[in-house]
């Protein structure tokens, strides 16, 4: 562990009254929420790079895809009166409590679509290893503004990983991401990624 790094635990806890086998019951109407298309899946993913030679290797890659609650969740600000749907801990200590968003819900059956077929889809890589944002949706007037997908590559004994951290509507570029100016298909980032860092998982 380097020098003056805090280890940070983070976990997590649901509001049983309100939620329940990836249901989300609401508080007042009382109507159902299914969010079970948000369950961890496996998916094929397609990679292409070019080898020392030049020559393009293309191929497939299965992904664990899972996708985080703050696709259907967003904090609770301190003077809003809204049900907390799930706390989030860091070691033991309250981070911020989180309530239902229904317009992030109604956007991820879109999100599954896109994740589903994320192989040619243009994507904006970070200088954080892993770490990659979609834009979905652009705004005409404002190129900045739109639905942003953040999501983070990742490999777990020797499995990939493709985390979805978050997917909902801004009026601007995150601006912790550290965003590469280049924009590629998913394939190239991946098969870059690939060859680079992860390439026992392909050879």
């Amino acid at each position: 562990m380097k020098e003056g790094y805090t280890l940070i635990h983070k976990t997590y806890k649901w509001n049983e009254q309100f939620y329940c086998n990836r249901t989300y019951i609401h508080p007042e109407t009382k109507e159902s929420f299914d969010l079970s298309h948000m369950a961890p899946k496996t998916i094929k993913i397609k990679y292409e790079y070019n080898d020392g030679l030049k020559k393009k290797i293309k191929g497939e890659v299965y992904a664990r895809v899972i996708f985080s609650h703050h696709c259907y969740t967003k904090a609770i600000q301190h003077n809003e009166n809204k049900t907390i749907l799930i706390t989030e801990y860091e070691n033991g200590v309250t981070k911020e409590h989180r309530a239902f968003d229904q317009l992030r819900y109604k956007y991820t059956f879109i999100l599954l679509e896109v994740i589903v077929n994320i192989s040619y889809k243009i994507c904006r890589e970070s200088r954080l290893k892993g770490k990659l944002i979609r834009l979905e949706e652009k705004d005409k007037n404002n190129p900045h503004r739109g639905i942003y997908i953040i999501m983070k590559l990742k490999v777990k004994k020797e499995n990939l990983f493709l985390h979805i951290e978050t997917a909902h509507y801004r009026n601007n570029e995150p601006f912790n991401i550290q965003l590469k100016k280049e924009s590629r298909r998913f394939m190239l980032i991946l098969g870059d990624m690939l060859k680079n860092d992860w390439n026992y998982l392909i050879s």
